[in-house]
């Protein structure tokens, strides 16, 4: 499932990922099968914006807070944030673009 679902990402079909990997996915279920944290991580990523370019905005923002809890360091991280403040007209865009440069400035310069 999760590489038909990739398949669909890559092919810019995200309704269909959603249809693969149901309403509640979690890449933490595919520990099992080997995942690395990682690619867990890139799975995880990949779903925050899928539902951030499906009008899920507002999902993605609670999973993407609960994620930043965890990786507060991740610049990506506070970039999705940012689009789904945006998308979602809620939330301060503006804050979270500014801690994703700042977090970029620091591991990059």
């Amino acid at each position: 499932m999760l590489a038909e679902a990739m398949y669909a990402y890559g092919r810019d079909d995200h309704c269909k990922v959603i249809d693969i990997l149901g309403p509640d996915f979690d890449a933490v279920d595919y520990k099992m099968i080997g995942a690395s944290d990682e690619q867990l991580e890139v799975f995880n990523e990949i779903w925050y914006n899928v539902l951030i370019n499906t009008g899920h905005a507002f999902e993605a923002i609670e999973l993407i807070k609960t994620q930043l809890k965890k990786r507060e360091g991740c610049p990506y991280l506070w970039h999705l944030l940012e689009k789904a403040y945006v998308i979602g007209g809620v939330g301060d865009a503006n804050m979270a673009a500014e801690k994703a440069k700042a977090l970029e400035i620091s591991y990059f310069n």
